[in-house]
């Protein structure tokens, strides 16, 4: 096995067999649509720019006022920025792991072949049709839903003299109230939308189509990670021993688990950053707790997206490194005895014949030594690192408040985290 794994690492033609006899694999991958319908794929492209066009007005009409909504505005924009580089990096890296030839057959064979070809165009086809699913649009309006409630609500309670409260239905009952309620959304349409017109945009427009498109977001962030995590149910995983990548050819999967997770982290470095801004701002008394409260949920998401669809890839990787130790150990016995021949028979060997000993001895020990490192995870320190690297912030401010640290002990620590993360920007 250790050998047919060098031989085929080190020549194209197993592979480019192999491709031919996939079934389509590479046009499935050339035809992968991430995004489904052209006018979400069209939705997805513009709207991060029209959002950093609008905070950029929103700063130049308000000035500092609405600072936080407008970086929340673009906090949107790059999360949604960083998910479509996701989507167009997906059947690159299925491609890659394919070209590889880390992925063969399914479980009952392990010889690469066109069946190895057709489970592989299965999970492909399957994971195009999850991130297609109708259920995205649910997940979406869903969202939806929920943000034009708040924006209404915050609305209703801005309304004067106690009419946000039971005094129509006190007065004339539940039909009374009804009709009160069919008033003040008139009103929201009308009289609302002129007087306070960006305010209105905002709640009425942008926030509800946020909220579709991070629903939308969240559905395919999940199918992303179910996918990866079921990927050696439908094939059989070969990791290369000694390949570049540092896991086993394998590290495609870990680049789309840290995009995954990184649409995530974005969120939670703009809890963090106001955290740290709130101890100067006049309204931090007011957001700084609830902010608090929410950081532990995206640097605990982030963790899962990365870590948990890899797990199943790590159990196949430990299995597959106990069967490459187990060639090894046979390799050590024909090395040895093979230099057990040499070394007591060499004097009734031809010169010829001790050449071809030789030789094959030399091609088993770089065999074995090639084999002695055997990746049990399909990410090197790079990505690890990359990964790290964006919790630091959050994970940083959280401690920070659950010891009651003061500006003055985050300073160094906050400005060599941002050093570090100015960086990693620098490098995707």
């Amino acid at each position: 096995m250790m050998m047919e794994q060098m031989e085929s690492s080190g020549s194209p033609e197993p592979v480019a067999e192999s491709r031919a006899e996939s079934l389509g694999v590479d046009l499935l991958l050339e035809g992968f649509r991430g995004m489904g319908s052209p006018f979400l794929s069209w939705m997805f492209r513009v709207l991060p720019w029209v959002l950093i066009l609008g905070s950029a007005l929103v700063l130049l009409r308000t000035g500092l006022l609405y600072f936080m909504y407008a970086s929340w505005i673009f906090t949107v924009a790059i999360n949604i920025l960083v998910f479509n580089h996701l989507i167009r990096e997906i059947p690159e890296d299925l491609g890659l792991i394919w070209d590889r030839g880390v992925v063969s057959a399914i479980k009952t064979s392990g010889e690469r072949s066109g069946e190895g070809g057709d489970c592989y165009s299965v999970f492909i086809k399957e994971f195009q049709r999850l991130l297609n699913h109708q259920a995205r649009w649910a997940s979406g309006l869903l969202f939806w839903l929920v943000v034009s409630i708040r924006s209404f609500y915050e609305f209703w309670i801005s309304l004067p003299y106690g009419l946000t409260g039971w005094i129509p239905l006190q007065a004339g009952g539940l039909s009374a109230y009804w009709e009160y309620f069919k008033l003040q959304v008139v009103v929201y349409f009308t009289v609302y939308m002129v007087e306070k017109p960006l305010e209105f945009f905002a709640g009425a427009i942008i926030e509800p189509i946020i909220g579709l498109v991070v629903g939308i977001v969240v559905w395919k962030i999940a199918v992303i990670g179910w996918m990866v995590w079921h990927l050696d149910r439908y094939v059989e995983l070969h990791p290369l021993q000694g390949h570049e990548d540092g896991g086993g050819g394998l590290g495609p999967l870990a680049e789309i688990c840290f995009l995954n997770a990184l649409i995530v982290t974005i969120s939670g470095l703009f809890l963090a950053l106001w955290i740290v801004l709130g101890r100067w701002t006049p309204c931090g008394e007011v957001y700084t707790p609830l902010f608090q409260m929410l950081l532990p949920i995206p640097l605990v998401l982030a963790l899962l997206c990365f870590v948990v669809p890899l797990l199943e890839v790590h159990e196949g990787m430990v299995a597959s490194r106990r069967e490459a130790r187990a060639e090894r150990d046979k390799l050590s016995l024909e090395v040895q005895r093979i230099g057990y021949d040499l070394s007591s028979r060499a004097r009734g060997l031809s010169t010829e014949d001790i050449e071809a000993s030789v030789k094959r001895l030399d091609l088993l020990q770089k065999v074995y030594e090639k084999g002695s490192s055997s990746p049990v995870w399909p990410f090197n320190l790079r990505i690890l690192m990359k990964f790290a690297t964006t919790q630091t912030l959050p994970l940083l401010v959280l401690i920070s408040a659950l010891l009651n640290v003061g500006p003055a002990g985050l300073y160094e620590p906050l400005m060599r985290s941002l050093e570090s993360l100015m960086g990693f920007l620098g490098q995707i």
